[in-house]
């Protein structure tokens, strides 16, 4: 595995209205957005078509909005033991989103998410966030934020950290979404 060089060339890259132009050599990941944007669609579409409340779920993201029946519980899997829960969300209406760094791994410690201030990956006391958003766009920015931030994201916003030596943080309350 070749290590990754310091991504400090943020700088060169240029926002000119609704176009994002980056260097050469420089490329940007947007999988996770758009999966929660086309959530977002989804979920903007149904509601439009007058459907009363509708979850989409992709890949481990979801939302909920209308009407709903009742407050949904959803599981949060155990990063080092899928298909084990290490914890259940409530939600009424929003989106829930989840970043992981032991999934999309090649090593101990070196993984998919790269801290945009060392341009290595993250190497925080967190294994796993999941954390609430009005939208999933916002939910999936706000998941790898989680990653990055640590522990201190608990003072910013709903979330349920994973963190590498075993406790699992919450500051949870029913979820819904904002006005």
């Amino acid at each position: 595995v070749r290590p990754v060089a310091p991504a400090g060339r943020a700088g060169e890259v240029e926002l000119d209205g609704r176009r994002l132009r980056l260097p050469d050599g420089i490329g940007l990941d947007l999988g996770g957005i758009v999966k929660g944007w086309t959530v977002d669609r989804a979920i903007h579409a149904a509601l439009s078509a007058g459907v009363p409340w509708i979850l989409v779920e992709a890949g481990g993201d979801l939302r909920v909005e209308g009407e709903l029946p009742t407050d949904l519980e959803i599981a949060v899997e155990d990063p080092q033991a899928p298909d084990t829960d290490i914890g259940r969300v409530t939600i009424a209406g929003g989106a829930l989103a989840t970043s992981c760094i032991t999934k999309r791994a090649w090593a101990p410690r070196a993984h998919h998410l790269i801290d945009p201030f060392t341009g290595t990956p993250v190497d925080g006391p967190l294994l796993q966030a999941t954390v609430w958003a009005p939208t999933c766009v916002e939910a999936e920015v706000r998941s790898k934020d989680a990653l990055i931030q640590g522990e201190d994201y608990l003072r910013r916003a709903p979330a349920l950290l994973v963190l590498r030596e075993g406790p699992v943080l919450t500051n949870f309350h029913t979820c819904e979404r904002a006005a």
